[in-house]
């Protein structure tokens, strides 16, 4: 019995820091500029200016309704974007599933406010520039 309550803590342990190492990759970009990667081939996204509308707009993604999401940027306090918008990275928080962004380019160039953590996928890898 002693054995397998060990195991079973020893797996609920493995698991907890393979969920927690798939969220590292958001800490490192924290005080880098970063690019944003939005859902599937939506080409308008948007940074909620507030955490209570970045929950609205969170929802509305989850539903993978393209129509809601549209009608949640232009109903709330919600910046929109396009895609690959530069930003910098101000803090992540991995619970909430959120990144906070100062906008680097665009006409909402300076201003602040939240994207999902997914939106920054794709920032780590290495730059496939080479020198010549």
């Amino acid at each position: 019995m002693k054995k397998k309550i060990v195991f079973i803590a020893f797996i609920f342990l493995c698991s907890s820091l393979v969920g927690m190492s798939s969220y590292a990759k958001y800490a490192e970009l924290v005080g880098k500029r970063a690019e944003i990667h939005g859902p599937y081939c939506w080409d308008t996204l948007g940074v909620a200016l507030t955490q209570e509308h970045f929950a609205l707009m969170r929802s509305a993604l989850e539903t993978g309704d393209k129509k809601l999401f549209l009608e949640v940027l232009e109903c709330y306090n919600i910046l929109r974007i396009e895609k690959k918008t530069k930003v910098f990275v101000v803090y992540t928080e991995t619970i909430a599933r959120r990144a906070q962004v100062v906008i680097l380019t665009g006409i909402y160039r300076g201003m602040s406010g939240w994207i999902p953590l997914e939106w920054l996928d794709g920032n780590n890898k290495p730059s496939s520039f080479r020198d010549s």
